[in-house]
């Protein structure tokens, strides 16, 4: 039908008119170099009344399309088999019907695949196998160099390549068309070569690259050289800051390995329930809540009886803040286990850092006053401790700056989070970006609070947390733009963090704001939607959780809402600290459908 409504476009037919439609097919990929059909096709493009172009399925077709195939149709596999058939049907089919995105590929696919790199010259073939071994993506002059080969042989393999389509241009590198396709290239290895390919990357690699490289850490894992890769992911996790992406992986190999290398290595690095609670410090930078917790868990069982009560209680509050950041109850009484454990010694960096923790999760339930006091009885502790509290300083100047904002000394205390925002990019300034744009916009300065929300989102974006801490910027900067009538550029901003798939609370507050534009321009339909989605996403948080940004179900299921009671259905959520949802926060301020750019 849609080359039937595209050709019809072209040549309307009258009601007394009938006409023959001339439908050909052909893969583009399969039409490369010198191929006969070449010449063929251009005329046909010259003559044709339409030309259209398939591109692969969306990721909600792909699962349409392998659902009914599938035995275990559970959001896993289906995730699986969307990921690795990369939209191609076929694809998709063999995958579902096999294995459900499993493991080895189906013998069927295998084979279809194997084809045309079978119809290569076995120079090439050898050459894309060494390729394969490189990933996806491989760099000609590396590549050069693990095949020894001449520059000039190279390239004429992979021009072969190339006309075959099995291999794409990607400016100045190569990449196998799809990724399945190197993975059954790689698979026609035999484990010796496997190993001594690997090893022969891994050293190449490392002569070549300054840093220790996850490309270093998996060539050296593969290679059969544990102990290696093991120290290699290990040093460089510790090298990275907790709130790189690559410093979760490094550390998750290092886990994965401890088994494998010998208790003398293991021994030098420390011991295994330290090495849990490190990891889970970086998991709970990059919003993996739920990871962070299960490893602390294990870090708090497996600790030596005889561990101090500092160390313990400071793993206490590394669990306390799993709880607090994923929404969940439990944080108050856990930071109580940590204060009893360590309250009458010696005042120390883990006694203020339980203080700072209790008064943040004081301000979050509300309890402004009680925060507010905990906060300056810490900081004068840290007074005391001078730069062994440095840290944790700032974080409860943070805290204490927001309390006074709810406790309605906003001039002092916006003053105060506008002070701690430094202009240096780090980590730590993202709090007080989050929380500035916060109150600037509860304070109704919403040109301010979109100004700092956004270069919030810039720094994020900068130190690879785009997807953590810049989907939240996201939602803070998407608040006052929408109050300012710039709904467009606040739709911009929330439909780019919704892609990054931030974690679920995030996307709760986005798409929050994605609903209060809609009911701005009096799209109740989609207003519903959007509802609609982040029920499910509410529903589905296991544990359950609370939702800390307010969705405007109950404006909307209100009788003398704009839906006039249609999505009576949806629940009502806790509100956010304005104590107005935000269809009422924007009636009030005067914004209706016209004012929605």
């Amino acid at each position: 039908m849609r080359f039937l409504d595209a050709a019809l476009q072209y040549a309307p037919l009258g009601p007394e008119q009938s006409g023959v439609l001339v439908l050909v097919t052909y893969r583009a990929d399969e039409i490369t170099g010198r191929h006969p059909l070449r010449p063929i096709i251009a005329e046909l493009h010259r003559r044709a009344l339409a030309h259209l172009a398939l591109d692969p399925l969306s990721d909600d077709h792909v699962a349409e399309l392998i659902r009914p195939l599938l035995i275990d149709p559970s959001a896993a596999s289906i995730t699986r088999i969307v990921e690795r058939s990369e939209g191609i049907p076929y694809f998709a089919e063999e995958l579902a019907r096999s294995t459900g995105g499993r493991g080895v590929l189906p013998t069927t696919l295998r084979e279809a695949l194997l084809v045309r790199f079978h119809s290569l010259d076995e120079t090439t073939q050898m050459l894309l196998q060494i390729a394969a071994v490189a990933g996806v993506e491989f760099d000609q002059d590396l590549l050069a160099a693990v095949a020894e080969r001449s520059e000039a042989d190279v390239e004429r393999s992979l021009r072969e390549a190339v006309e075959a389509g099995l291999v794409v241009v990607r400016e100045e590198d190569y990449a196998f068309r799809h990724a399945i396709l190197r993975e059954v290239i790689h698979d026609e290895l035999l484990p010796g070569e496997h190993r001594r390919l690997h090893g022969r990357y891994a050293d190449l690699v490392r002569a070549a690259e300054p840093e220790i490289s996850l490309k270093l850490v998996h060539h050296l894992r593969a290679a059969g050289r544990v102990d290696e890769a093991f120290t290699a992911a290990l040093t460089r996790a510790e090298e990275l800051s907790n709130a790189h992406p690559d410093c979760v992986e490094h550390y998750d190999v290092a886990l994965e390995l401890w088994e494998s290398v010998g208790p003398e290595l293991r021994g030098n690095l420390g011991r295994h329930d330290e090495l849990l609670a490190r990891v889970a410090r970086a998991k709970s930078w990059l919003g993996d809540y739920a990871d962070s917790m299960r490893l602390i868990d294990q870090s708090l069982a497996t600790m030596p009886e005889d561990a101090p009560a500092s160390e313990r209680a400071e793993r206490l509050v590394q669990r306390a803040r799993g709880f607090k950041f994923a929404g969940l109850s439990g944080a108050e009484q856990v930071v109580g286990e940590a204060y009893a454990l360590i309250r009458d010694d010696p005042i120390s960096p883990v006694l203020v850092s339980v203080l700072d923790l209790k008064a943040n999760i004081a301000m979050l339930n509300g309890s402004f006053a009680e925060s507010a006091a905990i906060c300056e009885r810490a900081l004068a502790l840290c007074e005391e401790l001078g730069s062994e509290a440095a840290g944790t300083v700032k974080r409860l100047r943070n805290t204490l700056a927001c309390c006074r904002c709810a406790l309605g000394d906003e001039a002092r205390g916006l003053e105060e989070l506008a002070r701690l925002r430094d202009g240096r990019t780090r980590r730590g300034q993202l709090r007080h970006h989050i929380n500035l744009a916060h109150y600037l916009n509860l304070a109704g300065q919403y040109r301010s609070a979109a100004d700092v929300a956004l270069a919030g989102i810039d720094d994020a974006r900068a130190m690879g947390l785009e997807r953590y801490a810049g989907s939240m910027l996201a939602g803070n900067a998407a608040e006052p733009l929408i109050h300012l009538g710039e709904c467009a550029e606040a739709e911009r901003l929330i439909e780019r963090a919704l892609r990054l798939a931030p974690q679920d609370s995030f996307q709760q507050q986005l798409l929050s704001a994605a609903a209060d534009i809609a009911l701005l321009r009096g799209d109740l339909d989609r207003a519903e939607a959007l509802l609609d989605q982040a029920a499910v996403i509410l529903e589905s948080t296991e544990p359950p959780g609370r939702c800390d940004h307010h969705l405007a179900f109950g404006a909307l299921a209100s009788p003398a809402g704009p839906a006039g009671g249609s999505l009576g259905d949806h629940r009502t959520i806790p509100d956010d600290d304005s104590g107005q949802p935000p269809f009422i926060r924007l009636a009030a301020a005067g914004a209706g459908p016209g004012d929605c750019r």
